[in-house]
């Protein structure tokens, strides 16, 4: 067991000098060279991923290894990793020109940069500027796009905002739409007059990522935990995007369940719990009596954050700007500044 132990180390250190070499070959690149360096580069995000999950990895299938393939070159949100889509927002920044300058938020009108996503729609450039004008882009572009176009649509003054349904038709279209890069909602092929398409594609966008918002290495710490402030402690071992996603997430959520407008969309804070605790959790367990008993456990986590988790002034800067941007961006007319909304103290 020890030599194999060994060996298995041999073959990880190997491996990942293998895949180094390539990411950050000497000398200029050619087209090839360029595309073995990103595919390089996405493997050993990937393989680190691999090495530190508390749970089993699952042999690919034929034809998940074909979407694999083209993964590291588009930019898709549904069905893939946080990881996945914040890695692609890098290398698209990274690529970009406008890289080194002002960051999006900051320009009167952020434009098309010349990037693979769809910049045909009217909404396009939105994901070209973020995603080649703000290295280090802190939050998946479809996460602002989607939570300001519910706010566009006056969401937060909807009677069953989160509850009610959209066209399945409607939701498949926006699926491919969005993960073809096409930041809009085209009025001539789905409903987009109301805010319960934009609300149903963020619960369905957050439900489908391959690894839960909450890392399954925390979920047993996070559904245990019945302090509020323990409960907000344990995002500081969650991943950067992660934290953040959650953070940008409460703070738009918070607006949702704000007097006056829960009156009127009858979503209070543990209606809204009951909505996002499916789609941020997931119990690791495959037993439906588990599964079941944990159900109140986890609402209890997302009512923790929504009630608890602090914001920082600093964070709200950043989220205000990129939501300016986004409504811009989105032609979103007057403005809506989300307030921020103190955490509450004690227990």
């Amino acid at each position: 067991m020890a030599l194999c132990s060994a060996t298995l180390r041999d073959f990880e250190m190997s491996l990942l000098a293998f895949l180094d070499a390539k990411a950050h070959p000497a000398g200029p690149l050619g087209p090839l060279d360029t595309s073995v360096s990103i595919f390089a580069q996405y493997c050993i995000t990937k393989l680190h991923h691999t090495l530190t999950a508390s749970h089993p990895i699952a042999m690919p299938s034929t034809a998940q290894l074909s979407h694999i393939k083209t993964m590291p070159f588009a930019l898709r949100f549904f069905g893939v990793s946080l990881a996945d889509i914040m890695f692609v927002q890098a290398r698209l920044a990274a690529a970009t020109p406008a890289a080194t300058a002002a960051p999006p938020w900051a320009a009167p009108r952020p434009r098309g940069l010349g990037l693979p996503i769809g910049e045909s729609s009217p909404g396009a450039h939105l994901a070209a500027a973020i995603a080649g004008g703000a290295p280090g882009f802190p939050l998946p572009v479809v996460l602002p796009f989607l939570a300001n176009s519910i706010l566009a649509r006056t969401g937060h003054r909807t009677e069953g905002v989160f509850r009610h349904c959209a066209s399945t038709d409607d939701l498949a279209l926006m699926k491919g739409h969005l993960d073809a890069g096409h930041m809009d909602f085209p009025p001539d092929r789905v409903d987009a007059a109301t805010p319960h398409l934009p609300a149903v594609l963020l619960k369905t966008w957050l439900r489908e990522l391959s690894d839960p918002v909450v890392p399954a290495s925390s979920y047993l710490r996070c559904v245990s935990t019945e302090d509020p402030a323990a409960s907000c402690g344990l995002l500081a071992e969650f991943p950067s995007p992660n934290r953040m996603l959650l953070k940008y997430l409460v703070r738009f959520l918070r607006l949702i369940s704000l007097e006056p407008y829960v009156t009127t969309n009858k979503m209070t804070t543990n209606n809204v719990a009951l909505m996002f605790a499916p789609n941020i959790i997931r119990n690791p367990s495959q037993d439906p009596f588990e599964i079941l008993k944990r159900s109140q456990m986890e609402i209890r986590f997302m009512t923790n954050l929504l009630t608890h988790l602090v914001i920082t002034p600093e964070e709200d800067e950043l989220f205000r700007r990129i939501d300016s941007a986004t409504q811009r961006a989105i032609q979103m007319s007057p403005e809506f500044v989300v307030p921020l909304v103190p955490a509450q103290s004690g227990k």
